[in-house]
């Protein structure tokens, strides 16, 4: 017996799937930064503000499997994101060692008109606590990982073993410097606009007007019709 298609639905081929998925989990984990990064850092939402880091970590803390990286994969034409610096500083700080900066590099005030690449983001102090310098993916792991459970856990590194003890919860010295991922979600949302853009108009295009290459019939995909 031969199965004739019925009606005339279609379905991306599963390379074309993963790109358009990709594409929109980008946009909305944009929209969920921009949502987030402007909370008070009250007792009230720090679980919110903690949930900034599992989106950061996916966004730019992956590697090559970050969703920065795989939406440009896509097409050689995506804009690569720069981020720029922005000066922050907590206050007061309670404890005379304890000095938590952002936007500091070694060298001083980093130049907010200079563009640094996702590379040299990552690796962009965003604090001093006590004798631990602190970058922005140490900030990023940490909270993603150990204190907001993506890998729960204890901490691997000294910086880590101090943010840890210096948690709300335990009475710490340094309240609050989970606040820091609300700076690091700005820079991210700003550095990452235009390809924002770029995504947003390629999906609407590609779900308006599908290339005929890049559809197929789910009855082909698993092998029980032949056209």
């Amino acid at each position: 017996m031969t199965m004739e298609p019925v009606g005339r639905v279609r379905f991306f081929t599963p390379e074309v799937a993963r790109v358009h998925h990709t594409d929109w989990l980008f946009l909305e984990t944009m929209r969920d930064l921009r949502e987030r990064m402007t909370l008070t850092p009250t007792p009230e939402n720090r679980y919110a503000i903690l949930c900034i880091a599992p989106l950061l970590r996916k966004m730019i803390a992956d590697g090559g499997k970050s969703l920065v990286q795989a939406v440009r994969r896509a097409s050689t034409d995506r804009p690569k994101p720069t981020f720029r610096g922005k000066p922050y500083e907590f206050g007061p700080i309670p404890h005379p060692d304890a000095k938590i900066i952002f936007g500091y590099s070694a060298d001083g005030l980093l130049d907010p008109d200079a563009s640094m690449t996702l590379e040299q983001f990552l690796k962009m102090p965003v604090g001093h606590a006590v004798k631990y310098e602190l970058t922005v993916l140490d900030a990023v792991k940490h909270y993603a990982n150990v204190e907001g459970g993506v890998h729960l856990g204890t901490s691997k590194s000294e910086a880590n073993t101090f943010l840890q003890i210096a948690s709300p919860a335990s009475g710490a010295i340094l309240p609050g410097f989970y606040r820091v991922l609300t700076q690091i979600a700005e820079v991210v949302v700003d550095g990452c606009a235009e390809l924002e853009r770029v995504v947003a108009a390629e999906l609407a295009e590609r779900d308006a007007n599908p290339p005929a290459d890049a559809l197929t019939d789910l009855r082909i995909l698993m092998g029980i019709w032949q056209p």
